[in-house]
């Protein structure tokens, strides 16, 4: 596992959804397949948090540490 394997995993994961067949991208396809079955990974895919990066949480944060 690399620092890339889980920046990478949720946009192979959102394939569909970006109207994309990963079936044209066998190896894609073979290593999301993979990542996938991980307990810690259908774990995450469990746990939706509102994005951690939006303007509104950044000011907010600069906000309060200010």
């Amino acid at each position: 596992m690399t620092v890339a394997d889980f920046a990478v995993f949720i946009f192979a994961h959102s394939t569909r959804w970006c109207g994309i067949d990963i079936s044209n991208y066998p190896n894609v396809k073979a290593w999301h397949g993979k990542l996938a079955q991980r307990p810690a990974f259908q774990k995450a895919l469990q746990v939706p948090v509102p994005y951690p990066f939006s303007g509104e949480v950044v000011s907010k944060v600069l906000q309060r540490d200010a």
